[in-house]
């Protein structure tokens, strides 16, 4: 066999592995059911960062390497539904407006629930699912926080 036609087969081999791996991974993927987002604000470019801001009582610290894209989403999900399972490449700052957030983590049977008028963070890099199972519409906002050119959500396949 030529050392031309060896490349190709070799090249089409990878190709096609590639195209089954995203097949698979979408097979996986869970969407979610009876959920809407709307883009706010963003998606922004914020630079590195190093804040640290204190008062008598309070202190933070950001700090952060290379850059980073913001974007702020407003996400309803109707009674019954659900986000599907899924992560995030960064944090994610979550404000419930409306409705009850019932958010399972993978591997922990006890959810978290966060009822209109809370806040909860999200580090980033756990496995989840957002859940309505109240009978009024789930609203909430979330500040996302990637690096730069990384997609704000990444679906998983339900553990």
């Amino acid at each position: 066999m030529s050392r031309t036609r060896l490349k190709l087969l070799f090249g089409g081999a990878a190709v096609a592995s590639a195209f089954g791996l995203i097949a698979l991974t979408v097979a996986w993927a869970t969407p979610g059911s009876g959920a809407s987002a709307s883009l706010v604000a963003g998606p922004g470019v914020l630079d590195e960062i190093n804040i640290v801001s204190q008062s008598p009582t309070h202190g933070i610290m950001i700090k952060t390497r290379g850059q980073w894209d913001t974007r702020v989403v407003r996400y309803t999900i109707l009674p019954g539904g659900h986000s599907g399972w899924h992560s995030h490449p960064g944090p994610t700052f979550v404000v419930v407006t409306a409705g009850t957030l019932t958010k399972f983590d993978a591997g922990n049977p006890t959810p978290g629930v966060h009822p209109a008028g809370t806040t909860f963070v999200d580090a980033g890099g756990d496995v989840h699912i957002a859940q309505n199972e109240g009978v009024v519409d789930l609203q909430f906002t979330a500040f996302h926080l990637v690096p730069k050119g990384a997609p704000v959500r990444i679906d998983q396949p339900a553990p």
